[in-house]
């Protein structure tokens, strides 16, 4: 027999030695999970607990608000890790459902009475008070919360640019921005004009009172370099 022949035989041996051991390593692989059992208990359970750290509300919620506001609290319905993102909802200070969990997304309530939430897998956004009820529809791609002057950042479903409307849900500032923060306490709030733009100050009337050679980092100015 030549030596080429060898070789190749060689070779196709080393082959099928090779594809034995990956096959016989992936049923192994198999076996093993098929055996190992999945987790029973619950993973991450938030509660509350009082001042002497005794139990409120058992801990049950995959997530939570980090403090009640008034007499809510927004929770997380999911508590085992193998589950999907499931809703939002509030407790009062008993641990019962103040406002049934209906909710894909959830945040605190302001000390005026009303919380951003969204129902349709983050892309849809209102404002609901303290009974659950609806006082701005979810007719927004994306709001912020509301300011001491009454004006929230939001963006429409129908358009990319972004303004602030009241707490009716009207434009008070039309949405003519591809960037707008939140009102400070000040009055004052940060916008962007158009994608190539830098950021700018704005007042409660919309008007443009300071125009920068910043840009914005987070909520911190750095100068442009």
């Amino acid at each position: 027999m030549s030596h080429a022949k060898q070789t190749r035989q060689s070779r196709v041996r080393l082959r099928l030695v090779a594809l034995i051991y990956t096959v016989l390593s992936m049923a192994l692989l198999l076996t093993l999970a098929a055996c190992t059992p999945a987790p029973e208990e619950p993973v991450g359970r938030w509660g509350v607990i009082n001042e002497q750290g005794e139990w409120v509300v058992e801990p049950q919620y995959f997530n939570s608000g980090e403090r009640f506001v008034g007499n809510r609290l927004e929770v997380n319905t999911v508590f085992r890790a193998n589950e999907t993102f499931g809703n939002w909802g509030y407790l009062d200070r008993e641990g019962n459902w103040a406002i049934e969990p209906a909710h894909y997304e959830a945040h605190a309530f302001s000390q005026d009475g009303i919380a951003r939430v969204s129902n349709i897998k983050g892309t849809r956004w209102g404002f609901i008070n303290t009974q659950g009820e609806w006082v701005i529809e979810t007719e927004f791609f994306s709001v912020g919360d509301f300011a001491s002057n009454g004006l929230a950042p939001a963006r429409s479903i129908r358009q990319y640019q972004r303004g602030y409307i009241d707490r009716e849900g009207n434009w008070a500032i039309e949405p003519t921005f591809d960037g707008a923060e939140e009102f400070s306490s000040s009055g004052y709030a940060v916008v962007r004009k158009s994608p190539n733009d830098l950021y700018c100050v704005i007042d409660s009337e919309g008007t443009i009172v300071l125009e920068t050679e910043l840009l914005l980092t987070g909520s911190v100015f750095a100068r442009k370099v």
